[in-house]
């Protein structure tokens, strides 16, 4: 959950009636329409997340719909409440910020805000009283807008209504806004439009629920509804919707989407409200899938959420043969023990006691024993006690394995992650849920090559992969599809031309709705991949180089985080919550005799002194090479074939939450599922290191947008590897092996990893360099080091030379180019190894090489 960081009930809606004489005057001066009140009341229905609201600033116009409107100034004396806050900002509702009260939405500035966490799960609302002072006076407006505040865009109001009084009792329905989109995700200290107050309300659906969402073919789901400002009401499609047409305000409608001779499907309906006042429609679209059913038998379950609104929080997660209960006899995370201690452990799923509950920040798989095999055939979720104050915990999407063994493998039981299941807002609700059977929809986990753009010569392969599929098969280009093997998950491809790659996964049941299909499009193309890693930015790079997985993306942000200038950086991760990334670059590098890289990283996050989780450099020779996806704590590397170094912000480790920010090095290695730390640096134990501070006054490694990069060098050689960070020593000489992270050639795929949970940060990369040492260094002409000083736009070059013999740095825009030039001077060696500096220019994408001038 994002903690806070400070800056310095309802009534129903009523149709307005205006008389007719007013409303003529108000349409000749250009107002949509237009309200006079002594009290406004605003009250936002829906967040980006959470039930935690806040915004900086408030202020109503008049003349909305014209051009250059008017800012209506609010009478002196005028009093901001919120429905759970007394006065300015009291915390009687203890969810409140004394400093941080209503009246802050009123005083001209963006720099306070007014925050609220919110009570019972009911999201406050604000009332402004423009006669406090002076019971006469009053507010004519038609139009108002409202600023963000300096964090967390979850608490952002997304949906709102606003209505009027003239006695702070009775209530004018005034606008109503659902679903409203701003125009960066992370939009902070922003105003919104203008909104003009509209001639009549829009529709709006106060209530819904759709029921079951997934049923046995030939059952029924009824859902209910309520709906405000609504004259009619429509669904479609009509497929197994009983007789009874919808009605208005409220009321309930049964569907049976399995009707002959469709069944094993998912319907997708939407459900409409219109009025005959406005053209405006609001709508709730769900989706109920059947299934033909059938059961399971293993001893071990692993149900893995894959979305929910945030964290992730149930009750109970029991399994039935029928009507039978299936007991289970211990949970854990997948592949961690547990204990039985922890109040909100993955063992309160099968107590049976739906006061306890399970409850995690991140999306963790968990393992079920059920104590020995057994046979059942749906499952059930109890919804956590508090989930009206927490909806969003919810699990929206999932999947669920079955395994003879803890450790796997594992089968695909069920597969949830096609749309999204609505789980009851209530405390304490119960869904069954039954097994799909012969139904069950599979899921492609791998479909990507090695690289997506490559020379003639140079064939790759196509990772596939899938689960749940019982038969799988590749069409490339128009030609007829070839069965693929299940067991083998690599195929050669060597495409002359763009061509493209079609990859279906059939169901059991060979129903076509639940075939999956993926396509890949290859291109051979006459520039190769760059042999070198050597990126002063990444202005030049693509995905001809890279490869960008995740929520990993190369971006411009220069505006928003000015250093180091107007250069294109490889995000890894945005700093958004519950994201992960992976950025490769495609070519295998030699580094198992020894390397030296040196890149520049820049976490960073809004407005606040810490962030998280990390990014890493990371050394792999994993099966899936370049498609090696993010996973769990992604941001420590692979968990197979895999050698990290990664910078920390965040201890998972920690028991203290408040204590764990952090400003860390640490070295990891992933091996047969694990990752293994092999030694651990705190940085602020370095005097000549000065980490950012938390809030709380803990070192963190994160900075604001205006942080500067640091610069990190990490070197390998004859089994020692050193750690520089900003240009001081913090690892030296650590005894250690590269292992299974590189091939029998000495050869891995090369890039970095990153993470963001509940808290996140922009991990960024700005600049990367890495020669190899492919042998000891000899008299053999071959550059053993080298570094790229960014201030002085100069690279230092160490190479392997021959006393007497003089040297001299060529550079090239292209690898195979004819036209290299001399960089620098010519130097004379003196002994076995020389140095030699050399200018560059920033920005440009180049490749430099040491060549003999003369012989002695």
């Amino acid at each position: 959950m994002i903690p806070h960081i400070p800056t310095q009930p309802q009534t129903g809606l009523n149709k307005r009636l205006w008389p007719l004489s007013l409303a003529l005057v108000l349409a000749a001066a250009g107002y949509a329409d237009a309200a006079n009140y002594r009290y406004y009341r605003f009250t936002p229905t829906q967040l980006g997340s959470g039930t935690a609201v806040q915004f900086s600033e408030f202020e109503f116009y008049t003349g909305s719909s014209t051009p250059t409107p008017t800012k209506v100034s609010y009478p002196t004396g005028t009093t901001v409440t919120s429905s759970y806050t007394a006065g300015d900002g009291g915390t009687a509702d203890g969810n409140g910020v004394k400093s941080e009260g209503p009246s802050k939405l009123i005083d001209g500035t963006t720099a306070t805000k007014w925050y609220n966490g919110g009570l019972n799960g009911v999201i406050s609302s604000v009332t402004f009283d423009v006669g406090a002072a002076d019971p006469t006076k009053t507010l004519n407006v038609d139009g108002y807008r409202f600023a963000t505040a300096n964090d967390s865009a979850g608490r952002n109001p997304v949906s709102w209504k606003l209505e009027g009084s003239t006695d702070n009792a009775t209530w004018v329905g005034l606008d109503i806004k659902n679903g409203y989109t701003y125009t960066t995700a992370t939009q902070f200290l922003t105003y919104t439009s203008i909104f003009a107050l509209p001639a009549a309300l829009p529709p709006n659906f106060t209530a819904f629920s759709p029921g079951r969402a997934i049923l046995k073919n030939g059952e029924s789901s009824t859902l209910s509804y309520s709906v405000e400002n609504t004259t009619s009401l429509s669904i479609t499609p009509t497929t197994g919707v009983d007789t009874n047409p919808p009605v208005v305000p409220s009321g309930s409608l049964t569907i049976n989407p399995a009707t002959s001779p469709v069944l094993n499907q998912d319907t997708a309906y939407v459900l409409t409200a219109s009025s005959t006042q406005t053209t405006t429609k609001a709508t709730q679209n769900f989706t109920l899938r059947t299934v033909a059913g059938g059961p399971s038998s293993y001893e071990f379950i692993r149900f893995t959420p894959t979305k929910s609104g945030g964290a992730i929080q149930i009750a109970d997660l029991l399994f039935y043969n029928g009507d039978e209960a299936v007991t289970a006899t211990s949970a854990n995370y997948d592949g961690v023990t547990t204990p039985d201690v922890d109040p909100q452990g993955p063992n309160m799923l099968i107590d049976n006691i739906p006061g306890t509950k399970w409850y995690s920040a991140t999306l963790r798989p968990v393992v079920i024993d059920l104590g020995a095999t057994k046979t059942f055939d749906n499952y059930s979720f109890t919804t956590g006690a508090d989930t009206a104050t927490y909806p969003g915990r919810n699990p929206q999407r999932w999947i669920m394995e079955g395994s003879t063994t803890a450790a796997g493998p594992w089968t695909l039981i069920d597969n949830v992650t096609a749309f999204d299941y609505n789980l009851p807002a209530a405390n304490g609700a119960f869904v069954s849920v039954p097994l799909p059977g012969a139904s069950l929809t599979p899921i492609v986990t791998q479909f990507s090559a090695l690289r997506d753009s490559f020379l003639p010569d140079s064939p790759t392969s196509i990772l596939y992969g899938a689960a749940g599929s019982p038969r799988v098969t590749l069409q490339t280009g128009a030609g007829a599809e070839a069965e693929l093997p299940q067991d083998i998950n690599t195929v050669d491809i060597a495409p002359t031309a763009k061509t493209v790659y079609t990859f279906r996964a059939y169901a059991a049941d060979n129903n076509p709705t639940k075939t999956v299909v993926k396509t890949l499009t290859m291109d051979a193309k006459a520039t190769a991949i760059p042999a070198t890693i050597n990126y002063t930015d990444f202005s030049q790079s693509s995905d001809v180089d890279f490869s960008l997985l995740g929520n990993s993306t190369f971006v411009n942000d220069s505006i928003a985080i000015p250093l180091p200038g107007d250069v294109t950086r490889l995000r890894v991760v945005p700093d958004f919550g519950s994201v992960t990334g992976a950025a490769w670059f495609k070519n295998k590098v030699t580094v198992g005799n020894g390397f030296d890289t040196t890149f520049y990283a820049q976490p960073t996050t809004f407005s606040r002194g810490y962030g998280a989780e990390g990014v890493a450099f990371v050394i792999q020779n994993t099966t899936e090479g370049v498609a090696q996806l993010p996973i769990a704590n992604t941001e420590k590397g692979p968990i197979n074939n895999a050698f990290t170094v990664e910078l920390s912000a965040w201890d998972n480790g920690a028991v203290a939450p408040a204590l764990r920010n952090e400003a860390a090095v640490r070295v990891l290695k992933g091996t047969a599922g694990t990752i293994t730390p092999l030694k651990t640096v705190d940085l602020y134990t370095f005097p000549a290191i000065t980490p950012f501070l938390s809030a709380s006054g803990i070192p963190s490694l994160t900075g604001n947008y205006s942080a500067a990069p640091y610069k990190v060098r990490v070197t390998f050689a004859s089994g020692k590897l050193n750690v520089y960070f900003n240009d001081v020593q913090v690892i030296t000489d650590f005894a250690t092996t590269l292992g299974d992270a590189v091939d029998t050639d000495g050869k891995a795929w090369v890039g970095f990893t990153a993470r963001g949970g509940g808290n996140t940060e922009n991990a960024d990369i700005t600049s990367w360099t890495l020669t190899s040492n492919t042998t000891a260094p000899t008299t053999d002409l071959k550059i053993t080091a080298s570094m790229f000083d960014f201030t002085a736009s100069t690279l230092h070059l160490t190479f392997a030379s021959n006393s007497g013999t003089s040297y001299k740095v060529t550079h090239s825009a292209t690898l195979n180019g004819t036209d290299w030039i001399q960089a620098g001077s010519t130097v004379t060696a003196t002994a076995a190894s020389t140095d030699i500096t050399v200018p560059f220019i920033k920005g440009a994408k180049d490749f430099f090489r040491v060549e003999v001038a003369t012989a002695p």
